[in-house]
């Protein structure tokens, strides 16, 4: 949930081996809510969780559908505990 001030800071997540489901729907939507240039594409193999998991933070969506399954499943094995905090 995005916090009605909405100063912080905004991410899309996903692997860097293509757009899951084969579009870039995703990113169309987080135009639509949140504005062009008001979010963050991050890809799982080259993200720093610390610094994406912290106080500036206001929302992350981590899109681990289609081909990013495997990608997601070693991202959430390897941070967990950077996400549960």
């Amino acid at each position: 949930m995005v916090p009605e001030s909405g100063t912080g800071d905004i991410f899309y997540v996903q692997s860097s081996v293509g757009e899951p489901w084969g579009t870039p729907t995703t990113q169309a939507l987080m135009d639509m809510a949140f504005g062009p240039t008001s979010w963050t594409l991050l890809h799982f193999e080259t993200l720093d969780s610390d610094a994406l998991f912290s106080a500036s933070t206001d929302f992350v969506y981590i899109d681990g559908g289609s081909l990013h399954a495997s990608e997601l499943a070693f991202f959430l094995a390897v941070n967990i505990t950077v996400i549960e905090e």
